[in-house]
């Protein structure tokens, strides 16, 4: 076990590129995000999509581990 970093780049002049870039990490599981935005809506977006995704994640994993106990 150990730690594997994954990078998604996003062109810093055109602001479409980092929804393109957020939306790809959000289709693979994460335990930890580090984001250095220069477009904070599309930031802030992001930011509520990854905590919508790791909520729902979080909640299901508790019921299993509630079912089990």
């Amino acid at each position: 076990m150990g730690v594997r970093i994954d990078r998604y780049y996003y062109d810093f002049t055109d602001r479409s590129s980092f929804p393109k870039a957020a939306k790809q990490l959000l289709k693979n599981p994460v335990d930890g995000v580090l984001v250095a935005p220069l477009f904070i809506e599309e930031a802030t977006e992001f930011c509520n999509q990854l905590k919508e995704k790791t909520s729902r994640s979080c909640s299901s994993t508790q019921t299993s581990q509630d079912k089990t106990a």
